[in-house]
């Protein structure tokens, strides 16, 4: 290994001078890549040379100013190691949230676009765990997530696995996350930043209702409520059909980024296993028999609820009380500021501001029969229903205004009789 300069030849020499002094050193130097210690003094812009100073060779090229570092050579195990493309430093140390790595050789400072691939020994069990490499000071992993970089979260560094860091000139960045992470939880905000979230399923604490929520254009998020609040519908959080939803604890949803700020629910599951509605599904309550009792109550109808379909199968009173449905918010059902009105074949007819009504005759009579309960605006609502007894036929119509959104029903009577057959039911949608 060795460095020459013809330097000025001069002519003629003679044919030993001109192979032994000049030609051989200069093959050898040529053939070693004009290693030694330090840059050749006769270097000029684009010569590569090798660095030997050390056991492992540095490979540089000269670019008329400055050495250009290529990639080292390790002697010991007979590799090259490009430079600032991936430095494979073995299975990291250390502990799960607090990692170091010492690769061959070792790096004396970090540069931005410096480049390390290895294994991780344990998988990170909190946010943001960091590295230190050949012993320099610990630096945070992050990821790139939504609006920018975020603590790499919680089980994105998996035991057993390869991967890949930058270093961007003030974090690590992790370039093969996970494609699901677990998130730090957030409370629920009037305006919720799903941006700020650490990974994609987010746990939402707090009761505050949620109007808005900011999520960059074509990012998803997967939430989960650990409470109750209520998701509201407007210009800028897209609802199925528009209405309104009270979530429940372990209510899960996925929102979706739009452009212009726009963020839109795209798939909901409840808890208890029902299917949302106002979306175009459809559910069947469980059926419940009238022979006995005073009072019959639907509850936890869910928010959005657009038609509720009220059944009868020959229900009964042991008196001529006559029957009343009833709707409510809150949990409990409103008993007054009904308009409703119920007229049958024989031209009777009867009103109640208590409930939606249908007219009872006869104790021993068994009504079988259905009642639409439609949501006209925001909480006001139509019902109109049809029912027949054992000797005619009627029609019962009203209307109501809620103070909020429905969540139950109730079937009773106008005033102390009890029910003494039949079977009753509902579906909403």
């Amino acid at each position: 290994m060795s460095q020459f300069d013809f330097g000025n030849l001069e002519s003629p020499l003679p044919g030993t001078t001109l192979i032994n002094s000049n030609i051989e050193p200069w093959r050898d130097a040529l053939h070693s890549l004009h290693s030694g210690d330090e840059r050749p003094s006769y270097a000029v812009a684009g010569m590569m040379w090798i660095d030997n100073t050390n056991a492992n060779w540095d490979l540089n090229v000269f670019d008329g100013s400055e050495d250009i570092k290529i990639g080292t050579i390790d002697t010991t195990n007979n590799l090259f190691i490009p430079e600032n493309v991936g430095d494979w430093a073995g299975t990291a140390a250390g502990s799960a949230n607090a990692l170091t790595l010492t690769p061959t050789p070792a790096i004396a400072a970090l540069t931005a676009g410096m480049v390390f691939d290895f294994i991780v020994n344990s998988t990170n069990t909190n946010a943001s765990p960091t590295m230190a490499i050949s012993g320099l000071d610990p630096e945070t992993i992050k990821t790139n997530l939504g609006a920018g970089k975020v603590g790499a979260p919680k089980g994105s560094l998996v035991a057993g696995t390869a991967v890949r860091i930058l270093w961007d000139g003030t974090d690590f960045v992790l370039m093969n996350p996970r494609p699901h992470n677990i998130a730090t939880s957030i409370a629920t905000a009037a305006t919720l930043n799903l941006n700020a979230a650490t990974g994609d399923y987010v746990t939402l604490t707090g009761t505050t209702n949620v109007s808005a929520i900011t999520l960059v254009e074509g990012q998803e998020r997967t939430c989960r409520a650990s409470g109750v609040f209520d998701l509201v519908n407007s210009a800028s959080l897209i609802l199925p059909s528009g209405a309104d939803i009270t979530t429940a604890a372990g209510d899960v949803f996925i929102v979706r980024g739009e452009a212009s700020g726009v963020v839109r629910l795209v798939n909901y599951m409840r808890a208890d296993g029902t299917a949302i509605v106002g979306g175009g599904g459809i559910e069947l309550g469980t059926e419940v028999a009238t022979t006995s009792g005073t009072a019959f109550d639907f509850t936890s109808i869910p928010a959005g609820t657009n038609r509720i379909t009220v059944l009868f199968d020959r229900v009964s009173l042991n008196g001529t009380n006559d029957f009343l449905i009833q709707i409510g918010d809150g949990g409990s059902p409103q008993t007054s500021g009904y308009d409703s009105r119920f007229t049958d074949t024989n031209g009777t007819t009867i009103t109640s501001t208590a409930g939606f009504v249908a007219r009872n005759a006869n104790a021993s009579y068994l009504h079988t029969g259905q009642f639409v309960i439609t949501r006209m605006a925001g909480n006001k609502w139509n019902c109109a229903g049809v029912v027949e007894d054992n000797a005619k036929a009627g029609i019962s119509t009203g209307v109501v205004t809620l103070s909020g959104e429905l969540d139950m029903l109730r079937i009773t009577r106008s005033a102390t009789n009890t029910f003494d057959n039949g079977a009753i039911n509902i579906i909403y949608e």
